[in-house]
């Protein structure tokens, strides 16, 4: 793996959103962790003859898991290449016997040779510039009878203007993310899909010891990884990280999110022959 090289708080300030994540290797795991992979490997019937795209993969987290627990194979793809490296890196190290590949790309342009049994779009499908096009991408690339993984925000409460403004400001998503965010608007982008299984879960907030402890734990490993020994950039890596997940943390009493796994057959698509209840 090619070390980020980092000479300067300039250079950490200057780096995008993903570009960050990217340099300090954070796992950017869906809302539940470990245990919504294992929902939705169980329910999605993934194992070791599935082959799954992970969309906006960042530093891999999510097919890694799918990979280690279910055997399957897969790719993920992310647009900054920082997190594609770190990805690269957490696979040789976590999963080196997997039977993944990770790839600097575009969603919107991405054309495999061949469609996928699974496709993981995580929490993120309403923060992309254009959700519906990709969710059309998705079904462009996934083989009849295939499912995709989802796990959507919602919201319950409105999310106060200041606090979405931020979002916007500091971690690049669109504010029309922030418009009809109700569970019905964002299960729009869905419910053509056959839903084969669907959880709706609470967020708790952390507490200010436990974000702080998250955040010396990610930001130690990052100066290993690139050999940074420098106090002043570990402090500046370590307060932006603090920074952003106190910004999420204070958007957990206004949303809620939602475990899917949705089924995609020609012969149904994009009709709905069930009732959703």
């Amino acid at each position: 793996m090619t070390k980020i090289k980092i000479n300067s708080i300039k250079c950490i300030e200057s780096l995008s959103y993903p570009d960050f994540i990217g340099l300090i290797n954070q796992w950017n795991t869906p809302p539940g962790s470990y245990s919504t992979i294992s929902k939705l490997a169980i329910f999605s019937h993934l194992n070791k003859n599935s082959n799954l795209l992970e969309v906006g993969c960042s530093t891999g987290f999510s097919l890694r898991e799918f990979s280690s627990i279910t055997g399957c194979s897969g790719v993920g793809i992310d647009i900054s290449r920082n997190s594609i490296k770190m990805a690269n890196y957490n696979k040789q190290k976590y999963a080196p016997n997997s039977q993944i590949v990770y790839k600097a790309a575009d969603g919107y342009s991405y054309n495999p040779s061949n469609p996928f049994s699974h496709i993981m779009v995580g929490g993120n499908l309403k923060f992309f510039g254009s959700p519906e096009k990709m969710m059309s991408r998705c079904i462009e690339m996934i083989k009849d009878g295939g499912f995709i993984l989802a796990t959507p925000y919602y919201e319950v409460k409105r999310t106060p203007e200041k606090i979405a403004k931020n979002i916007h400001k500091m971690l690049g998503i669109p504010m029309s993310a922030f418009s009809n965010f109700t569970y019905k608007k964002v299960m729009d982008l869905y419910n053509k899909l056959e839903i084969i299984f669907e959880e709706r879960k609470t967020l708790t907030q952390e507490t200010n010891q436990e974000i702080e402890y998250y955040a010396q734990s990610v930001i130690s490993r990052a100066c290993k990884i690139h050999s940074i020994t420098n106090q002043d950039i570990y402090d500046a890596m370590y307060k932006r990280l603090v920074k952003i997940r106190k910004l999420i943390n204070s958007t957990r009493p206004y949303q809620e999110y939602v475990i899917l796994v949705l089924r995609y057959r020609k012969s149904v698509y994009p009709n709905r022959y069930t009732a959703l209840f």
